[in-house]
């Protein structure tokens, strides 16, 4: 089975980096050679393809180095300030360019040649006008319940769709109780990127409209997050489920690809994850379902507003090799060929998406059209980013027992407060 992190260990190691040739030739010498850098859940197996098929046709040799997903944000921090960099990394756009500092790090790319091609353009553009990542997608993130769509059939169970969040667990119920032996919900803390999705969404589909307004309030230092009761809500929520024995027994060791493994052979129902789990978990024979999850009385889907991008650093050693690299892989040759084994929504005009799933295009298209969308919680909370893996630990520790939903948000309200005062943010 072709999993994620399976790869990312035979290609990564730490401060100083392991690079892996994308490809057993080495370049031509009319050819450039960079070094790309990528998280484990951004890496997939077709860019390997991709980099040989460059090294063939264009002499652009790709070392790639893969870095665990709790580790990635540190070390790329260490890296942009040693200046000892990558020519090419990946990270969400712009959701990153504050923490990123980008203005001082990176690239400005606003002169490229695939500026003009880009499908959404708005959602990479600075407040000054100027782009720092092309993008992979033109939207990305769509927050649900990723599913075994034959499995729940066996059930009798078809296109679930809950309302609240009260039948979302009368669903999972009904699974424990028609298969005794299946897992309802599979999930996955090793990886805690994968945990805190449960309250980035969740908190934004509780709070509803008032979400933009409560998050500019604790951004303002004016509101605490301890003050929000939907935060206490979702939490209590979330912890509910894994008391009630809906969840895997190994959740707090198992990881992100024991999940799709899980979900794709049947031995679990469900993982609450985004889109892009959908071509892994078909790629291994499954029919996927989807649906978002309610809270409260709120039925919404949430999305983010970022995209994957590729950044090209200002100290990269082979700059002009950077900027040739995204030339060549914006074209149809490549994006293509991306696209074709991961389908989604290019963010390049004139590239085909794939073969896109039929539940994510209706689920998509049901409640963009309605405009029932709303942003997660992290887009509206750039100057943490740094901070992430740090806050999504308290998710971990809630998990295992070891913190009460009111001693999570007190930590973050103090962990949040320390970092605005230590970076000067207005009104801290």
């Amino acid at each position: 089975m072709k999993r994620v992190l399976l790869i990312s260990f035979a290609f990564f190691c730490l401060a100083g980096g392991l690079w892996a040739s994308g490809s057993q030739e080495a370049g031509g010498e009319e050819g450039h050679s960079i070094k790309f850098m990528t998280s484990a859940a951004k890496f997939q197996e077709v860019f390997r393809d991709i980099f040989a098929q460059m090294e063939s046709d264009d002499q652009m040799k790709v070392d790639i180095q893969v870095i665990p997903d709790d580790q990635y944000q540190n070390l790329l921090q260490i890296k942009l300030t040693s200046k000892e960099v990558p020519d090419v990394f990946m990270h969400n756009a712009p959701e990153h360019y504050q923490s990123l500092k980008v203005d001082s790090t990176c690239e400005d790319l606003s002169g490229e040649s695939w500026i003009p091609s880009m499908v959404n353009p708005d959602i990479v553009t600075d407040k000054n006008g100027k782009v720092w990542a092309m993008p992979l997608e033109s939207g990305s993130f769509f927050g649900a319940m990723y599913y075994n769509a034959d499995l729940l059939a066996e059930m009798g169970i078809t296109n679930p769709e809950p309302k609240t969040f009260d039948e979302y667990k009368d669903l999972l119920a009904e699974i424990k109780a028609k298969s005794p032996d299946t897992i309802p919900l599979f999930m996955n803390h090793r990886d805690n990127w994968t945990t805190q999705i449960f309250m980035t969404c969740g908190y934004s589909i509780a709070l509803g409209d008032r979400g933009p307004d409560v998050y500019s309030s604790i951004m303002a230092n004016k509101l605490k997050f301890s003050d929000v009761p939907e935060f206490t809500e979702v939490l209590d929520d979330y912890y509910s489920l894994i008391a009630e024995g809906y969840v895997n027994e190994d959740h707090l060791s198992a990881g992100y690809d024991e999940g799709l493994a899980a979900v794709a052979s049947g031995k679990a129902a469900m993982i609450y994850n985004g889109e892009w789990t959908v071509s892994s978990l078909e790629a291994e024979g499954a029919k996927i379902g989807c649906f978002p999850v309610p809270w409260g009385e709120n039925n919404s889907l949430s999305t983010g507003a970022y995209v994957q991008g590729f950044f090209v650093p200002k100290e990269a050693a082979s700059k002009e090799g950077a900027l040739m690299f995204l030339e060549k892989f914006s074209s149809p040759k490549y994006m293509d060929q991306y696209f074709a084994a991961k389908p989604g929504f290019p963010g390049i005009k004139g590239i085909n998406g794939g073969p896109i799933n039929p539940s994510l295009t209706a689920m998509t298209d049901k409640y963009m059209s309605a405009g029932n969308t709303v942003y997660q919680m992290n887009d509206y909370m750039a100057p943490l980013a740094v901070l992430w893996g740090e806050l999504w630990g308290s998710y971990v520790e809630h998990a295992s027992g070891s913190m009460s939903t009111e001693e999570v948000l007190a930590y973050w309200d103090a962990t949040v407060a320390d970092h605005m005062q230590a970076s000067g943010q207005a009104g801290w």
